[in-house]
């Protein structure tokens, strides 16, 4: 059995497989999508919403919330991300702002990909392609991904799409229309995670080697006339992914100053035993390692080579990217996760019995039973109310203060995260460092990450007027550090109120520290007495 991409494999003749008849097999398949579905529902749709929107996540709502001329350049300038899922977010984010809604989309974006495995990915069968959604839909990486208000699940569905559809238009007699869509889905991939720049490598890479072992094979006139059509589709994919390396700011020369450094902890082992560990799923890597290791010897063509490239290559990229090993986060390994999850895939297939009549029968036992097994936990979510979270509490506890308010953050991020859910409390306003929020929120900049002395006396003299209520925010977690005392409550804020006859009213702080993004808040307020 061949699973390279030279084999013209086709969805028709993979439904065969499953029956003779097609309206059986297709049959089939469709209840194999609709269990998937459903299991997918209730393994990562569960919970979607009990948790505060971290610090990634507010901004990443709070910047798809500008006006779309402005989503189109900000989220490179603020995150360093392309602007794609933010633009996404910006029109999803008009059916509802609630947190299930708009984290609805990176679980949309997750079952697309489950739906483009069962489709498109001909190299498998029908039933090793529902292994490898079941693989995907358990894997714990998947959860978080579902989960996450990123672009995470963008990249990653993109990656593995235009990658297939790449090996699928390489083929020599691969019609037009099928490279066309594959440099489309190229142009949507290099615009949706910073850290796909590995992945559109690889492609060019790919193209060069098909042309040149054409030209060994076939001569130049022949290669030329059968890779022209996908070079100058893959030569306008890099030209329109351009302008967004032209806007990541400083990325170039951070990297030039500092490559001595950044290069040498690729040559070690770690980086790599420390992905392959967590996108395996500890404790069980050994089992789908090998099954790797197994599709790798019996599956010797240029796509496994492709594949194997593409995810090896994607480690040291991340960390000669991101220099310091501690932010080496494992959600930026995303754009290679469902690759390797296909060569486990590949290595089940070459074990597996090729017509083997009961295996259709019992993956799907298996399925409805996971389904049924998850159906309860799901259930008693929908039942449960949003939990009273950090975030969320001071939100409301600010809120049923009457009167117009203003907040001070000293971090300047600690803003962003109140931002969200405080997004319908029209009468407050929130002053930190960094980035504001939108307009619409009703929010400042402090023109840094940390308030000044200045800046709070300049605000406070303005806002006087017109603002009952003034509250100055810390964080738990670094306000006992001598150096990050905060000079402009103490020196400033204080005296201040005092002076114009504002009085301490409110005080609150969270019940738990978490870490820098969570629950970590003490506030004080301050109002004019009626």
């Amino acid at each position: 059995m061949s699973l390279g991409c030279a084999e013209n494999w086709t969805l028709r003749r993979r439904l065969l497989e499953l029956h003779p008849r097609a309206p059986v097999a297709w049959t089939v398949l469709g209840l194999f999508a609709v269990v998937l579905t459903l299991v997918h529902l209730f393994r990562n749709g569960t919970n979607i919403s009990h948790s505060d929107l971290w610090l990634d996540e507010a901004s990443t709502y709070m910047v798809a919330q500008y006006p779309l001329e402005t989503v189109l350049w900000l989220p490179t300038e603020f995150h360093s991300q392309p602007s794609l899922y933010y633009i996404m977010l910006h029109y999803w984010s008009m059916v509802s702002s609630e947190p299930a809604v708009l984290r609805g989309l990176s679980w949309l974006l997750c079952l697309l990909l489950v739906y483009f495995v069962l489709l498109a990915v001909n190299q498998l069968s029908i039933v090793t392609r529902v292994v490898f959604c079941v693989l995907f839909i358990f894997h714990p990486f998947t959860l978080y991904l579902s989960q996450e208000l990123r672009p995470y699940a963008l990249g990653a569905l993109l990656a593995f799409v235009s990658s297939v559809l790449l090996l699928q238009a390489g083929r020599t007699a691969a019609p037009w229309r099928l490279v066309c869509v594959y440099g489309l889905s190229a142009a949507l991939m290099a615009h949706s995670l910073a850290f796909n720049a590995w992945t559109i490598a690889v492609h060019g890479g790919y193209v060069v080697y098909l042309f040149g072992s054409r030209v060994r094979q076939r001569g130049v006139d022949t290669a030329y006339r059968q890779t022209r059509l996908l070079a100058l589709v893959f030569g306008l994919v890099a030209i329109a992914y351009l302008p967004y390396l032209l806007l990541v700011p400083g990325a170039a020369a951070d990297l030039s100053s500092t490559w001595g450094d950044r290069i040498g902890p690729v040559l070690a082992l770690e980086p790599y035993q420390r992905a392959f560990t967590f996108l395996l799923a500890e404790p069980w890597s050994p089992l789908p390692l090998a099954l790797i290791i197994y599709a790798v010897v019996r599956d010797r063509t240029r796509a496994s080579i492709f594949w194997l490239i593409l995810i090896i290559g994607q480690i040291p990229f991340v960390e000669i990217m991101l220099h310091d090993q501690r932010l080496a986060y494992p959600r930026y390994w995303a754009p290679v996760y469902p690759a390797l999850l296909l060569m486990v895939a590949i290595g089940v297939q070459y074990l597996s019995v090729r017509k083997a009549k009961g295996l259709q029968a019992t993956l799907m036992g298996c399925l409805v039973l996971s389904a049924v097994w998850l159906v309860p936990g799901f259930v008693a979510f929908l039942r449960q109310p949003l939990p009273a979270t950090g975030w969320r509490t001071l939100a409301a506890a600010i809120s049923r203060v009457e009167g117009k308010k203003a907040i001070f953050f000293r971090t300047g991020f600690y803003g962003q995260m109140l931002a969200y859910p405080a997004r319908h409390d029209a009468s407050l306003v929130i002053l930190s460092g960094g980035y504001p929020p939108p307009a619409g929120l009703n929010a400042g900049a402090a023109g840094a990450k940390r308030l000044r002395a200045a800046f709070v006396k300049e605000k406070v003299q303005a806002l006087a007027g017109e603002t009952r209520c003034f509250f100055h925010a810390d964080d738990q977690r670094t306000r006992r550090r001598r150096w990050a005392r905060d000079r402009s409550f103490s020196r400033v804020f204080v005296p201040l109120m005092a002076e114009l006859g504002y009085e301490k009213v409110f005080e609150l702080r969270s019940g738990t520290v978490e870490d820098q993004f969570h629950d970590a808040y003490y506030v004080r307020g301050y109002c004019r007495p009626r």
